[in-house]
């Protein structure tokens, strides 16, 4: 009778376990896919109609990657200062190619951005550097100095170039841009 019961308790336990870690994996899976259609596929021309179709005044585009630790500061700078600004859209673009989903998926929701996200299409080929300089020359002329992570560039709504910077990002220098 004992062993009975004993033996009932375990497959209990064990089916208990199998559920639950079904339902773990299962919201895991949505939570990965959200992220996943959060990431927007950006080149140059669809930056533009974003700018076009915009209501703001001005637009920042911090161009970042994931294994830059600046960038995270920056990231983290960029959301506590201007993230509420209501005539200023925020543009995260990634460079780097898309290779480990769950990866970056980690990334962009510790630093709360994921739903603005930008990664370079296809139309970008080779490496994160090539990536990047071909994007930064499509969208300013004389942004040669623009060359690391994190970069800034400020946009007015007509794509004027306002400001621009490589590094830690200075709130005062954006602010005064602002105005």
């Amino acid at each position: 009778m004992k062993k009975t019961i004993f033996i009932s308790v375990i497959i209990i336990l064990l089916i208990l376990k199998t559920v639950s870690a079904e339902h773990l994996n299962f919201y895991q899976e949505i939570d990965r896919l959200d992220t996943i259609s959060c990431i927007e596929r950006l080149n140059y021309q669809i930056l533009v109609e974003r700018i076009s179709e915009s209501q703001s005044k001005y637009h920042l585009i911090i161009i970042y990657t994931d294994w830059c630790k600046p960038c995270s500061e920056a990231i983290e700078i960029v959301n506590a200062n201007f993230s509420t600004l209501p005539d200023l859209s925020i543009y995260y673009v990634y460079p780097d190619k898309l290779k480990n989903i769950t990866l970056i998926s980690k990334y962009l929701k510790k630093h709360g951005v994921y739903r603005q996200t930008y990664i370079l299409d296809e139309s970008y080929s080779g490496n994160v550097k090539k990536r990047f300089i071909k994007f930064r020359n499509e969208l300013c002329t004389g942004c040669d100095e623009i060359l690391g992570f994190p970069s800034v560039i400020l946009l007015n709504d007509s794509k004027d170039v306002l400001y621009m910077h490589t590094g830690s990002i200075n709130v005062g220098d954006i602010r005064d841009q602002l105005k």
